[in-house]
């Protein structure tokens, strides 16, 4: 993973077993950029919040060298980085595992 150090989110995405490649050569073609598919999580309730959870969050980084061509494109696809999700709360929807897996790194 040298050199592929921000984790990105992609709320509400699948790409299935099989598929990860695909993924790949996507972000290739859409962004110009490098990228690592990481996995699938599927997210836990959100406090006070019923009939939530469940949903399939799209886990995957960015070549470091890449991330100036990714910064804003992104944006337009609702591609957050781990960081901001973390800072706004979007911790509480991730086991402990997943937290521990990616740590905050900014």
């Amino acid at each position: 993973m040298e050199k592929f150090n921000q984790v990105c989110v992609w709320e509400g995405t699948t790409v299935g077993v099989g598929h990860e490649q695909e993924f790949i050569d996507w972000l290739k073609q859409v962004f110009g950029v490098r990228g690592k598919y990481l996995e699938e999580v599927e997210t836990l309730p959100t406090p006070n919040q019923p009939n939530t959870g469940d949903r399939v969050d799209l886990f995957f980084s960015v070549h470091d060298d890449d991330l100036p061509n990714f910064a804003v494109a992104r944006l337009l696809y609702g591609i957050r980085w781990w960081e901001d999700v973390l800072g706004n709360g979007g911790g509480q929807l991730y086991d402990d595992t997943v937290l521990h897996r990616y740590p905050k790194s900014w």
